[in-house]
């Protein structure tokens, strides 16, 4: 079983807002937080950083919060991670479909601090069984049933191989040269600390370069494939 990184969550959502409020509500249970606004990026950070827990939107773009949970259970490095998916949407009928492709507890939204804390404090549903479905290499379709409805299992053993295989890491000197960068908060010159390189296979490699600000105004996070900077604690 993969040992998540306790201190460290990660939240899934392209609202700016909903980021925000969750860090406020979570900031008791962990010292660090990771944000993704799409799906391609929240595999990445979540099978590089291992995240205690992940707290995803369903509205993503690339990857749909319903098939992250999906992907993120069918990879070795994630199974165990507890996934919390927050929707506007909480039908009997959603509720079921979250909880068969892998999120351990769906809240609606807006959804209360006392609900989200005890959604990721709670850990694993081990009463979940997962579905007959296979990870994909991210960009390509998805695998395709045969005439008996069954997933062919090749493309999923080839994907959860190149995923598996792709080298992460946390280097100060990493293959992209981190830019130099100024305090969107202060206007000073911010200090560099570190990147991680990952990603979900060599193809789809990605690049996140971390700051420090030196009066204080927190640490930042560029991700060099989209060029956005933005404040992560």
């Amino acid at each position: 079983m993969t040992v998540a990184t306790t201190h460290l969550g990660l939240i899934v959502d392209p609202d700016a807002g909903n980021c925000d409020r969750y860090r406020t509500i979570l900031e008791p249970i962990v010292s660090d937080i990771e944000y993704a606004e799409d799906g391609r990026e929240a595999l990445a950070l979540a099978i590089g950083r291992r995240p205690r827990f992940v707290i995803t939107a369903t509205g993503l773009r690339f990857i749909d919060g319903y098939t992250l949970c999906s992907l993120l259970r069918a990879e070795p490095v994630t199974a165990d991670m507890p996934i919390v998916l927050v929707t506007g949407d909480t039908t009997p009928a959603t509720v079921t479909r979250a909880r068969s492709l892998g999120a351990d507890r769906v809240l609606g939204t807006p959804c209360s601090s006392g609900a989200l804390l005890q959604a990721v404090t709670l850990g694993r549903n081990r009463i979940w069984t997962p579905p007959d479905v296979q990870s994909t290499v991210l960009g390509s379709k998805l695998p395709e049933t045969g005439s008996g409805g069954r997933v062919e299992q090749s493309s999923g053993r080839r994907s959860r191989f190149l995923v598996a295989a792709h080298r992460r890491f946390e280097t100060t000197t990493p293959p992209i040269p981190p830019p130099p960068l100024v305090c969107p908060s202060c206007d000073r010159p911010l200090q560099y600390v570190r990147s991680h390189v990952g990603g979900v296979s060599a193809r789809l490699s990605e690049q996140w370069d971390y700051y420090t600000c030196h009066r204080a105004c927190g640490t930042f996070q560029y991700r060099q494939r989209t060029r956005r900077l933005r404040q992560v604690s």
